[in-house]
């Protein structure tokens, strides 16, 4: 059938999804910290992890790790900085949270 044959459209960004996420950085940080996990340099690792910020707005940090020393770590795989995302970072670290760009 014809329909079967399309490939699929490009993203908005260019990005590639890959393995169940969003990109392929996304994918290589993540297998990147899992290995840190593992060998013990991190405590925890999470995931598409949202936070409520005020006004309502909800962030989702593509990882969160918790160090050994307790420090938190809010993580996102940028590829493009939009306006959306810049006001959300901002707000982040006006809660305690800066967002790393990796």
């Amino acid at each position: 059938d014809r329909l079967q044959n399309r490939s699929r459209p490009r993203s908005k960004y260019g990005n590639v999804r890959t393995d169940g996420f969003d990109s392929k950085r996304e994918r290589n940080l993540y297998t990147s910290l899992r290995a840190s996990l593992k060998g013990g340099a991190l405590r925890a690792l999470g995931r598409q992890v949202e936070f409520r910020l005020p006004g309502g707005v909800i962030y989702k940090a593509d990882f969160v790790a918790i160090h050994n020393d307790g420090r938190i770590e809010v993580m996102d795989a940028k590829g493009v900085r939009t306006a959306v995302y810049k006001v959300k970072a901002r707000l982040m670290t006006a809660i305690g949270y800066p967002v790393t760009e990796l």
